[in-house]
Order: C-alpha cells, then sequence, then structure tokens
C-alpha cells in the first residue's frame, strides 16, 4: 500500500489488491468504507479468494493465483489506450514524463529479456537503464511532448490484447472481456 489509511478517506476509486484488509486491517479499513459512505467512493478488489474486502467491494475480480502483472499490464495499457488517465498529473508528478535512455529495450524487443542481457555470464548491463540526460537520479524531461525521445508512457505496457489477458488472468471482467481485440 502507498497511502497512509487516513488518505482513504478522501478517494473517489481505491484498488485494493492481494490483501484483505477487512480482516487483517479492520481499525485501518474503517477509512475505505468511510469514504464509500460519505463520498460514494468506488472499492475495486482484485483477489483469487472471496474475502470480507470483496464482500464489500463495490467490484470484485477473480483472477487466477499469480496473474496480478498480467492483470495489472492490462488495466495501464487500458487506461492509456482508452484516454482514461489524468495526463497532467503523469507528467508533472511522476516519471512518466521522463525520456528513457535510447538503448532501453523491452523484452518484447529481445527474445524474452531486458537490455544488456549477457548469455554466457547470466548478468546484466544496466547501463541503458535509467533516464537520458544523467548518469543517475533526475533526467531529462519531455515535458508532455514525445520530442527527443519516446516517452514511457507511449510505450505498450503489455504485448497481450484483452482477451489474451482474460484468459491469462481467468477474468473474465468487462474491463478486458468487452474490449473488441483478440
Amino acid at each position: 500500500m502507498t497511502n497512509g489509511w487516513v488518505d482513504m478517506k478522501n478517494t473517489d476509486m481505491m484498488l485494493i489488491m492481494g490483501g484483505n484488509p477487512a480482516e487483517n486491517h479492520p481499525c485501518g479499513f474503517k477509512w475505505p468504507v468511510e469514504a464509500k459512505r460519505t463520498r460514494n467512493a468506488k472499492m475495486i478488489v482484485v483477489d483469487p479468494r472471496f474475502t470480507r474486502t470483496a464482500a464489500v467491494a463495490d467490484l470484485h475480480c477473480q483472477i487466477r493465483a499469480g496473474s496480478d502483472i498480467a492483470f495489472l499490464g492490462g488495466v495501464i495499457r487500458y487506461a492509456i489506450e482508452n484516454n482514461r488517465i489524468a495526463k497532467d498529473y503523469l507528467v508533472n508528478y511522476t516519471n512518466a514524463a521522463f525520456i528513457v535512455k535510447p538503448g532501453f529495450q523491452l523484452p518484447g524487443d529481445t527474445d524474452g529479456v531486458f537490455s544488456g542481457f549477457d548469455a554466457t555470464t547470466q548478468t546484466y548491463d544496466k547501463s541503458t537503464w535509467n533516464y537520458a540526460g544523467t548518469g543517475g537520479g533526475g533526467g531529462s524531461s519531455a515535458g508532455g511532448s514525445s520530442a527527443g525521445g519516446a516517452l514511457p508512457l507511449n510505450t505498450p505496457i503489455t504485448p497481450f490484447p484483452s482477451r489474451t489477458l482474460s484468459r491469462i488472468s481467468q477474468s473474465t471482467h468487462l474491463l478486458f472481456a468487452a474490449s473488441g481485440d483478440k
């Protein structure tokens, strides 16, 4: 969890994944319940199990155990492709606007491994695993435009289309199933 419990009372939507706070953190769970009651906040629970948290959720996505990263990749891809993102927030308050070094490649481009993999030593040279512009830390920002390099936001998060993700995660949920791709 990246937020403090009290922050939850101010949310409009919460995604609870891989935990059961209603059972494991009953004192803290009062804040998500408070947000639902006073702000009409929506609660989405992603878990293979039907838990006490899932019982009070507006939406329970029951996925196959171990498919959570594929599921999250699909959620991110769906949000980007359908313009369901807060672009101003992403550009100004996250690292999404930073330009990745030109030599960096995702596993989809390099036979299933990230750039810099040396098959003989079974290790990675991570020199391309950073932002362009500096040796470490901060980096060059595209400031919301793709001039001068590709934004990570424009990079496909996952090669899987919606129906494939539905099969992998065994989620029949409309988030993936409603899409027209194969």
